[in-house]
């Protein structure tokens, strides 16, 4: 069985995508976000798919 882990909240990814955008990351977030993901905004981010998320923006080197 699976235990299900909390998904992260719109102030969380924001502050993740600001994060990154320090690191001069801002573009690579938006085509991130608009097409792997399919939506505009960050906080549009279906629950089920925030977890993802976040390991990408770890992966680009956010420390999150």
């Amino acid at each position: 069985i699976q235990s299900s882990t909390p998904s992260y909240s719109d102030e969380a990814l924001k502050k993740a995508c600001a994060d990154a955008s320090q690191l001069g990351l801002g573009t690579q977030i938006k085509d991130l976000i608009r097409n792997k993901y399919g939506v505009i905004k960050v906080t549009e981010l279906p629950d089920n798919t925030r977890n993802r998320f976040i390991e990408d923006l770890r992966a680009l080197g956010v420390r999150v």
